[in-house]
């Protein structure tokens, strides 16, 4: 939400907050489309919509719609913001003769030179006649109340806030498709329509398919009572098959080389440990082992439990950082802080556990917050897009030329290990997989699908 913070000016704006309102625009949406007119006129240098010319416009649309980029609702709200822009506020009189209805992608045939317009109207067969496809407009009536108790369902049940975010993300993307306050009288065949077109207009990859049909049916089964039929007849999306990004030990070296602070140091532990993200953002004080060289991750991904190996190069700066989280924490005790968030059968048990050193983030974030659940101010452990941004702004300056992210580190472990000789089995054990076929595809990074091979050029 950069762009957000960003402050518009201009003699534009207040009679631009007043045409949207004219065309039923407003709260976060009103936000959008201001940010969407103002980018609009600094691409094309102008202070004020007086001087836009039909020409610029269309060749705006144009590019910006070339972009794969850039979801279809989001062209539209672009299309609807510059529209209200040179109709409502410059008065233009060629503005009248633009044909919007072309630029929304409906009703004319699009060129298709005209990447996401081309995508919307020719790759469906499937009609979704009657659907509001771009989910967006007033909420319709009653939806407010039904996320509500699909928010307080998923609580009761103890997922996490992530896994709360994103069910009441896709049961109100779900119910405004189908223009419903609540899921009562739909059926099957509205859930299998909504997942075929995540898959033809949305390109949505198969997880993210997949995602949405889990929350759906959590909002009807566990919410609602509702039983769902098969869903075998929906158009699935195309698995990509894709090999890990695995760095060479030497371009790790250049990557570590260029990561400095608390992000060196979780970037060291999760390519020394095989962590995920936020199995390292997650780790409390106490789960460092010193003693027996060890960390120890707790409720992983499939809520389990495993050991990793410490990184002996790291043990002092590790050491540093929980005297730094210690004096921390007394700096909030002292404010009369001080608390973390514990599991609740931790809480339950132990009552001043959320105000131990050992229980506090190894990684905690610079500043306290509101815990949603709770209403109390805690300090939470960092935040991922720091690292995550560090890590990929590293591999630019270290001049490596692959899609560096903190997986990678991940990745990059375990070809390393098997690499060294470490038995596949003990990998598995490591990185956490139910399955040994998760782990056998770094054998192929690797070009050992097993057995050794080289290439035929290097014969000749």
């Amino acid at each position: 939400m950069k762009n957000q913070r960003r402050k518009i000016s201009g003699l534009w704006v207040s009679g631009y907050a007043v045409a949207l309102n004219n065309n039923g625009i407003s709260g976060k949406y009103a936000e959008w489309y201001m940010i969407r007119a103002d980018n609009f006129l600094r691409h094309a240098g102008w202070s004020d919509p007086g001087g836009v010319t039909r020409e610029v416009t269309e060749k705006y649309l144009g590019d910006l719609g070339r972009q794969q980029s850039l979801e279809i609702w989001q062209f539209r709200q672009v299309v609807d913001a510059i529209r209200i822009l040179v109709c409502d506020v410059a008065g233009h009189g060629w503005a009248a003769e633009v044909d919007w209805n072309f630029w929304r992608g409906t009703k004319k045939e699009v060129d298709g030179e005209h990447a996401t317009l081309y995508r919307e109207t020719h790759v469906s067969k499937v009609d979704f006649s009657g659907y509001n496809l771009d989910e967006r407009g007033e909420p319709p009536e009653g939806m407010e109340a039904s996320l509500e108790r699909i928010r307080q369902k998923v609580r009761q049940s103890g997922y996490s806030v992530r896994t709360e975010q994103t069910y009441v993300l896709w049961c109100e993307k779900f119910l405004r498709f189908n223009a419903a306050g609540s899921p009562e009288h739909l059926k099957e065949e509205q859930v299998r329509a909504y997942l075929s077109y995540l898959a033809l207009k949305r390109n949505a990859a198969v997880s993210t398919q997949r995602q949405a049909l889990n929350s759906i049916v959590f909002m009807f089964r566990q919410v609602y009572g509702i039983e769902l039929g098969s869903f075998s007849d929906f158009v699935k999306s195309k698995r990509p098959k894709r090999l890990p990004v695995v760095l060479s030990v030497s371009e790790v070296r250049a990557l570590m080389d260029h990561l400095k602070g608390a992000q060196g140091l979780m970037a060291g532990v999760m390519y020394g440990g095989g962590l995920r993200l936020m199995e390292c953002l997650r780790l409390r004080v106490q789960d460092v082992d010193f003693g027996y060289g060890q960390i120890v991750i707790r409720d992983g991904k499939g809520g389990k439990d495993r050991l990793a190996p410490l990184p002996k190069r790291y043990v002092p700066e590790l050491r540093k950082q929980v005297e730094l989280v210690r004096k921390l924490h007394e700096k909030d005790l002292a404010m009369g802080f001080g608390e973390v968030y514990v599991p609740p059968s931790v809480a339950n048990k132990q009552r001043k556990a959320a105000r131990e050193l050992k229980w506090q983030y190894l990684f905690p974030s610079s500043k306290l917050s509101v815990d949603e659940k709770s209403g109390k101010t805690r300090r939470h452990h960092a935040h991922e897009s720091a690292v995550q941004k560090a890590v990929k702004r590293a591999g630019a300056e270290a001049g490596i030329m692959k899609r560096v992210s903190c997986h990678t580190l991940r990745h990059s472990f375990a070809t390393h290990l098997l690499e060294g000789g470490a038995d596949i089995r003990t990998v598995q054990e490591l990185l956490g997989h139910s399955d040994v076929s998760t782990t056998m595809i770094y054998t192929h990074v690797m070009n050992r699908p097993g057995l050794s091979v080289n290439s035929p050029a290097d014969l000749l």
